[in-house]
């Protein structure tokens, strides 16, 4: 169970098979801890879905992190999400 990387290594198989690399992966999730940091460890973009920001900020659903991870793009909602990409892909 993340963030053990094995169920990271079996998507990354099974998206090769499909004709999609690394590279061409964004990590798009809530937890810091389960997602974020494996994301920044196995070197995959990545967007965090900060549903707490308005509430103060947090670490997200789970205990607080030593160390922020990097992220590749931050987001306090789907919506938002969704309206970013949107705008960056023209529909």
């Amino acid at each position: 169970y993340k963030p053990a990387h094995n169920h990271f290594h079996e998507g990354f198989k099974r998206l090769k098979k499909m004709g999609v690399e690394k590279h061409q992966i964004l990590h798009t999730a809530q937890s810091l801890f389960h997602d974020h940091i494996p994301a920044n460890e196995l070197g995959i973009h990545n967007a965090w879905i900060d549903r707490r920001a308005k509430r103060g900020g947090g670490a997200g659903a789970t205990v607080p992190v030593g160390q922020m991870p990097k992220l590749d793009f931050r987001f306090e909602s789907m919506a938002e999400f969704v309206a970013a990409h949107k705008k960056e892909t023209g529909g």
